[in-house]
């Protein structure tokens, strides 16, 4: 058997770590020709906006990652194999979990085929196993906030962060399927996260509730300023990505004369986002930022106000679709 192997692997140009690390192995695959910005529109993964209560930075993490994450790629005609584990109180059979994924990660990986996984890193966030080496017992990972990370060892799969969940997703194959009923497929889904009561845990709500959770932290001022920043950051370049990638739509989907509107909608909400991300930009928490005053707060509040009527048009349009 091989006791060896390596990828050559590059994630998306994403701040949601999930879509860039799907888009990357999809890519390395050959399972997806076109760019992130189709990729965010037609999977439905550009659509969630889900917010806590206090604004956490865990928001763009919560809600169920098996069924999201298959139907995301059962979207865009990927078959995949979800698995998800979280690792906290201890799991007995731990050694057992950890050598069936091993199996599962190194055949995907002779196969030419990355594995998307949480926490490659120290970092709560997805990435990928791009290859393995046995004889020295570790995975070679590629990371959002690293350009080359260490390896990680083959015992430390789901625990790289305090976050331990041992979560991988896997690509088994691809079939071609039109445009127009992937895309379908996605509107559909853009309507259900938008009016979805709440995601998987009562203090987070999504869609338009979610952003009327963000909006009551503002007007409270009852927020954690880090989140508030890294939302900020992952919403607005979802909403970029959603604009661009209806624009391109148009190309495929020329009957569909509403795709204009939609786009330039979430062109709106996209600029609005750059706008509040000009006033409370992300920095990482080893650099914290200086406090918002009552000015700035005031701005984000009406902002967002703004954003969520905005988004709210553009889904009204995606219900006539």
């Amino acid at each position: 058997m091989q006791t060896r192997k390596e990828i050559a692997v590059e994630m998306g140009p994403c701040w949601q770590t999930y879509v860039s690390s799907a888009f990357g192995a999809l890519r390395a695959a050959h399972y997806w020709e076109y760019d992130a910005s189709l990729f965010m529109v037609l999977s439905g993964r550009g659509f969630p906006l889900i917010v806590e209560e206090r604004c956490c930075a865990s928001s763009v993490t919560v809600y169920e990652w098996n069924e999201e994450h298959f139907r995301a790629l059962d979207r865009i005609g990927v078959f995949s194999e979800t698995n998800t584990t979280i690792l906290h109180p201890p799991v007995h059979s731990l050694k057992n979990l950890q050598e069936h994924a091993k199996k599962r990660i190194i055949e995907s990986l002779l196969q030419e085929k990355p594995v998307v996984i949480w926490s490659p890193t120290s970092i709560c966030e997805f990435g990928l196993i791009r290859g393995f080496d046995l004889e020295d017992g570790v995975y070679f990972v590629t990371s959002i906030d690293q350009k080359n990370p260490d390896p990680l060892l083959f015992e430390n799969l789901g625990f790289a962060s305090g976050v331990n969940i041992l979560h991988y997703q896997i690509l088994h194959s691809v079939q071609s399927i039109p445009m127009e009923t992937m895309l379908q497929s996605s509107l559909e889904y853009a309507q259900k996260s938008w009016n979805q009561e709440c995601s998987s845990h009562p203090r987070y709500r999504k869609g338009e509730r979610g952003y009327d959770t963000w909006i009551q932290a503002l007007k409270t001022k009852q927020f954690d300023s880090f989140g508030l920043r890294y939302l900020l950051a992952v919403y607005g370049d979802n909403r970029l990505h959603l604009a661009s990638g209806f624009r391109k739509l148009q190309d495929f989907s020329p009957k569909r004369k509403t795709l204009k509107n939609i786009a330039d909608l979430y062109q709106q909400v996209a600029d609005l986002f750059a706008k509040m991300r000009e006033i409370a930009p992300f920095s990482p928490p080893s650099k914290p930022s200086a406090p918002l005053s009552s000015e700035a707060v005031q701005q984000l509040h009406t902002a967002l106000e703004e954003c969520k009527n905005l988004e709210s048009k553009a889904i009204q349009i995606i219900s006539t679709q």
